[in-house]
């Protein structure tokens, strides 16, 4: 991550807590980290993901709910 992303990400929790806001999730994946968790899920089974609404453990999801999340990956970069 580059120093200006950072230091926007950092205005944002900021801002966030000014605000008086309670709950904050953030959550920073990338397409090759879950593409290699599906194919080598002993090396990743630590991985949380959020799923439409709840957070899981993306090894022990079905490829019906890791298919998806990946692809919502791939399409954030395109």
């Amino acid at each position: 991550m580059d120093p200006e992303s950072i230091r926007k990400v950092a205005m944002l929790v900021r801002t966030f807590a000014q605000l008086g806001c309670q709950q904050l999730q953030l959550n920073s994946l990338n397409a090759t980290t879950l593409l290699d968790a599906k194919i080598h899920p002993q090396q990743h089974r630590d991985l949380i993901v959020r799923v439409w609404g709840w957070s899981g453990y993306f090894c022990e999801l079905a490829p019906e709910y890791q298919d998806p999340i990946i692809a919502r990956s791939l399409s954030a970069v395109e």
